[in-house]
């Protein structure tokens, strides 16, 4: 039978809140909303009138509609979700007429309905007047006050467990329509909707259909998909990937909430990269169904997700240069490298040796690089050993690179190679002959004599090209030095 992915909306807030906002003002001044301390006038000279904030003391009903089935706090049972509100819930409110985010927060309190209605109720600063439209951000989890519009729901740092679920809500053009008495009112209608997706995951082995105990799970997609909502930006890039690191390894249910892209959204195709509690790598896809993935929706599968194993990963042995950062790699199993900092970057210096299996280097602002009888393999689509700058590597015994990219080892400025030794490179590209470099780039019938590559008092022979059969090539370099 076909694994699918079903779908039941889980409107959060896909309900009526009506907004009554009781506000008592203290003395204001203008526009001003910086806290002053009092002046002493025994102290000072020059006494000058002091602001303080406006603070207005808020009480809005909320209410879910009788079919809703989440509000922020949630608790999943098979394939449904309910919800109440919770008293630690944050709601912030924005002057979408002043820019400014008030000070201060809601919560819900006056429980009743089974805890699906409640009264938002708290104090807040800052500036409101009549005919103010106001934006409310419900649990927002990356909080700005200046500038407000870099506030964002953040969908980082989830560990798969319901508990760690973001659930944010966002209720629109909310009009003050009078102070009269010393009382905001207004007559519409706050509906909150939902800002992400929640899916429900499992894997399997797809060759034994054995359960994959997630030790990380990183998730990524063509676009339709993102790790932050910048909900006060009219437009931002979203970034289209999050990682998820359980407390412990599981192969129970992973619970994830992300952002879904609309403008992105069809067609899109979810990518699953697991690491399991042996360090085995996974690797699958999911398609969204048509019309793609929404907000609001609580995605889950009747099945586990069938994934690749890609093979058991395996750091390499790394001598780390004086004054280069020793790194872990990313979650994009990337080494990020640095050389020491003086007033700006300087190259960094390393060692490599021993066996290497999945993951890549990235060395910022260039590097000098030692490879000792190194083995690695990546095939993921990224170049193994990359520079931004000058490269200069030098080679120690027998040496082997597998990469599934075009190239194995690039440099975004002039690759040397040095040492006593052979390196033998595999990868996808037949005309770049595994290496990339702005002193060796391979166009066409446009043949680079190899010794380009050669350091001072050194030779450097390249192999024919051997054709495996498998979408790949190899070649093997031989360094030596000039007798």
């Amino acid at each position: 039978m076909q694994n699918t992915i079903k779908t039941t909306v889980w409107r959060f807030f896909a309900a009526s809140l009506a907004l009554l906002v009781a506000a008592t003002l203290t003395t204001s001044c203008g526009d001003n909303d910086d806290e002053t301390l009092p002046i002493d006038p025994a102290q000072s000279d020059d006494v000058e009138t002091v602001c303080t904030p406006s603070l207005h003391t808020l009480s809005i009903p909320a209410t879910l509609d009788g079919d809703a089935s989440l509000s922020k706090a949630v608790t999943i049972s098979g394939t449904s979700a309910i919800g109440r509100f919770e008293t630690t819930e944050k709601i912030y409110v924005y002057n979408v007429s002043k820019s400014a985010m008030l000070g201060g927060t809601l919560s819900p309190a006056n429980f009743s309905n089974d805890g699906k209605s409640c009264t938002l109720t708290g104090e807040l600063t800052g500036t409101i007047e009549a005919n103010d439209q106001i934006t409310l951000l419900y649990n927002l989890n990356g909080y700005y006050s200046d500038p407000a519009n870099q506030s964002a729901f953040l969908y980082r740092g989830q560990t798969g467990a319901e508990s760690s679920l973001i659930d944010g809500g966002i209720a629109e053009n909310l009009t003050v329509k009078s102070t009269e008495g010393g009382t905001f009112t207004t007559n519409e209608t706050a509906k909150f909707t939902l800002c992400q997706a929640i899916f429900r995951f499992k894997f399997a082995d797809n060759e034994s259909g054995n359960p994959i105990k997630v030790k990380t799970l990183k998730i990524s997609s063509y676009g339709g998909i993102s790790s932050h909502y910048m909900p006060l930006l009219s437009s931002y890039s979203p970034v289209a990937n999050v990682t998820i690191t359980p407390s412990a390894p599981t192969s129970d249910y992973i619970y994830v909430a992300v952002r879904i892209f609309d403008q992105y959204a069809s067609g899109d195709v979810l990518t699953f990269s697991v690491t399991d509690a042996d360090d085995y790598e996974y690797q699958g896809t999911k398609s969204a169904p048509d019309g793609g993935f929404k907000n609001g929706n609580f995605y889950y599968n009747t099945n586990p997700i069938p994934l690749e194993n890609k093979g058991q990963l395996v750091k390499p042995t790394i001598t780390w240069g004086e004054g280069t950062t020793s790194v872990e790699p990313d979650d994009n199993k990337r080494y990020n490298v640095f050389g020491p900092y003086n007033g700006g970057y300087q190259p960094s210096s390393l060692t490599l040796s021993g066996t290497s299996q999945g993951y890549y280097f990235y060395f910022n602002y260039g590097s000098s690089l030692k490879l000792d009888n190194f083995t690695a393999t990546y095939k993921g689509s990224r170049t193994l050993l990359e520079s931004s700058d000058d490269l200069n590597i030098e080679i120690s015994g027998t040496n082997n690179i597998t990469c599934g990219h075009y190239q194995a080892i690039a440099a975004g400025g002039t690759l040397k190679l040095s040492g006593k030794g052979t390196l033998v490179l595999t990868a996808t590209n037949e005309e770049r002959k595994g290496i990339y470099g702005n002193n060796y780039a391979h166009n066409g019938s446009n043949t680079i004599d190899p010794q380009v590559l050669a350091a001072d008092g050194y030779t450097v022979t390249c192999s024919k090209t051997t054709v495996n059969g498998d979408g790949t090539y190899t070649w093997t370099y031989a360094v030596t030095p000039t007798d």
